[in-house]
């Protein structure tokens, strides 16, 4: 694992230790295409907070292997025709035994869209339940009829992802919210520029 991160602490992580993770998670890439990542999701302006190079890290490692590919496969998807719907799950549910610094991981949807909050005795928070009602309906109507909204007359409509807008639901306890292109500068450089500077070197 990367050095400093434990879900037992805090995860705080020098610059060292930044630059050590982003070695240990891309061993092919020189000096040089490290430095352009450590550029890409870094600023001087807040690198003294402590919390800073963990964040980065795991933006580095969440954007690199799940969001951007989400995104760029979604993209080439939805331009050959298909109807397709992108989500962002943003609660960190209240059964996990990760801290709150880790976020959502992925994959920890899955027990929202099999109802498993609405288990009494697992003891859920009611915003929990009403979010797992509300991704049961979405599921169950997408798998009947190719489409999440069916004849849904309160919530949020969700809209179809398209490769020119990429509009997407978030998924929380809060209210959820259509928003537009998720990590655009980010996905840009893992598409575009990181290759280019692994090519260079």
């Amino acid at each position: 694992g990367v050095p400093g991160f434990s879900k037992d602490s805090d995860g705080l992580i020098n610059k060292t230790e930044f630059e050590t993770a982003l070695t240990m998670s891309f061993p092919e890439a020189s000096q040089l295409a490290i430095e352009s990542i450590i550029f890409q999701y870094t600023d001087l302006e807040n690198e003294q907070k402590p919390e800073y190079y963990r964040d980065a890290a795991d933006d580095v490692v969440g954007d690199y292997n799940i969001i951007c590919p989400a995104v760029e496969f979604t993209k080439k998807f939805a331009k050959q025709g298909h109807n397709a719907f992108f989500y962002f799950f943003e609660h960190q549910s209240s059964k996990l035994p990760w801290p709150e610094w880790m976020g959502v991981m992925h994959g920890y949807e899955i027990e929202f869209v099999f109802g498993l909050p609405l288990e009494r005795r697992v003891n859920y928070t009611k915003a929990e339940e009403i979010l797992s009602r509300s991704m049961l309906r979405y599921w169950a109507t997408f798998a009947k009829t190719g489409a999440p909204n069916g004849t849904l007359s309160n919530g949020t409509r969700w809209p179809v992802f398209t490769s020119t807008e990429q509009k997407y639901l978030t998924l929380n306890t809060d209210t959820s919210e259509i928003l537009t292109k998720l990590r655009p500068e980010q996905c840009r450089f893992w598409k575009y520029f990181f290759p280019k500077v692994l090519e260079m070197t």
